[in-house]
């Protein structure tokens, strides 16, 4: 289990009683001096939200704080500007790489249920598939925690989803579609030196190893083991990926003139003031088992609650997701990357940031504090640079404002970590 979050082990029974907003009557009294769920706080995230909000030209922006049985949810802004409707604490998002929890934990269940083995390689569910990249050699262990250095294929010509989000939004990938979009590459291209490299094509794979494992859809794995478990009502995986606008708020980009002018990094003034252009209709089979699923802050909190307090895996199985590599953002020593987990040092946090067209969110347990912390906005940022980072840090200076928590190494320089790093980019 993960360090301190034995205290959170109630949310996922009484999180459907404290649902809107700040609700008193939901709080452990023999923890009232280390309360972070109290009307203080939630005001005062409400102004940061707000702010944050109306600075960054974000249309909305929902927050969701687990502590204990307690739930403090707080929104901002709207999930749809044309109609001027309001984020609500039920309204989903698009949860982007936050998917990879989900994909991860039913890979260890599978392996615990002797169904599959770290050590099995990837030509043995995909022969002849991605020659170029030694498919002996790719174990599920290399595949979950990224070290096999098969490229990106969201970081490869001619993939690219803010041209696509223009010209044929609608588009519906296929699993086996985006694998072939690295096909023709080599790990040197894409991880150069390095001996780690963030890749959705990894959690396509896993995807698709999952459904040769159980003659199941992928689909209906994730709501089996983990939504209709915990029940998480108001989180979906999308099975045909046709008519689903409905289920989600609106999402929005902005910076495109950079593209279109040759410029994609810029600084965060220079995108984040430039008009906004809803970009909801990109169709989310583009990243499938590495970024497909909807959600709201107040279920992926329940979910990282119940990955932390080991009610997904033995305790054997726990520390494996726990084994971490060092990353290569921003030089390395800022992220660690588990079996499907993030860990963040300088935080003392265990989660995961997800982004998908239109939405960023960042999931992320405070072990000292055993607090849980789930973000998400919707909107994007053209040069991929993460906002929601940016107001984890000013949210944790709230809550505890007697700690010290450095910002993110791209709250004061955004050319720290390339566009296709950990952290700054996930679709």
């Amino acid at each position: 289990m993960w360090e301190s979050m034995n205290k959170l082990t109630l949310t996922k029974w009484l999180a459907p009683l404290c649902l809107v907003g700040f609700m008193a009557g939901c709080s452990d009294d023999d923890d009232d001096n280390n309360d972070v769920i109290n009307d203080d706080n939630r005001q005062a995230l409400q102004s940061l939200l707000d702010q944050k909000r109306i600075e960054g030209n974000v249309p909305g922006i929902t927050l969701a704080i687990h502590q204990g049985g307690d739930i403090l949810t707080v929104t901002s802004g709207q999930a749809n500007t044309e109609t001027g409707e309001l984020f609500t604490p039920e309204t989903r998002v698009k949860v982007g790489s936050i998917t990879k929890t989900f994909t991860s934990i039913v890979v260890l269940q599978l392996i615990e249920e002797g169904k599959l083995s770290f050590d099995d390689t990837l030509d043995m569910y995909l022969p002849n598939r991605l020659e170029n990249y030694n498919p002996e050699q790719q174990t599920i262990r290399k595949m979950l925690q990224h070290t096999s250095l098969i490229c990106n294929f969201t970081d490869v010509p001619p993939f690219n989803w803010a041209a696509d989000a223009q010209t044929d939004p609608e588009m519906i990938w296929a699993p086996d579609e985006l694998i072939n979009e690295v096909e023709p590459f080599f790990s040197e291209q894409c991880a150069e030196e390095n001996t780690w490299l963030y890749s959705n094509t990894n959690y396509v794979i896993l995807g698709e190893i999952i459904e040769f494992i159980t003659g199941n859809s992928y689909e209906v794995e994730i709501t089996h083991r983990i939504i209709d478990r915990l029940g998480l009502t108001n989180t979906i995986v999308p099975n045909n990926f046709q008519d689903i606008d409905h289920l989600h708020s609106r999402g929005y980009l902005n910076g495109t003139e950079n593209i279109k002018n040759g410029k994609p990094e810029q600084t965060w003034t220079q995108t984040e003031l430039e008009p906004l252009i809803d970009v909801s209709a990109v169709n989310q089979s583009f990243t499938w088992s590495s970024g497909s699923v909807l959600s709201t802050p107040t279920d992926i909190a329940r979910w990282v609650d119940a990955v932390g307090s080991g009610d997904m895996l033995s305790e054997e199985m726990q520390a494996e997701y726990q084994t971490t590599v060092n990353t290569t953002v921003a030089g390395g020593g800022i992220y660690f990357y588990g079996l499907g987990v993030m860990n963040v040092p300088m935080w003392d946090a265990w989660g995961h940031g997800g982004g998908h067209p239109g939405f960023d969110c960042g999931l992320w347990h405070i072990s000292t504090h055993d607090v849980g912390i789930a973000v998400c906005e919707n909107r994007t940022l053209s040069s991929h640079m993460r906002s929601d980072n940016f107001i984890v840090h000013e949210i944790l200076d709230i809550l505890f404002p007697e700690e010290d928590y450095p910002p993110m190494p791209d709250d004061a320089d955004a050319s720290v970590a390339p566009k296709s790093s950990l952290g700054y980019k996930y679709y």
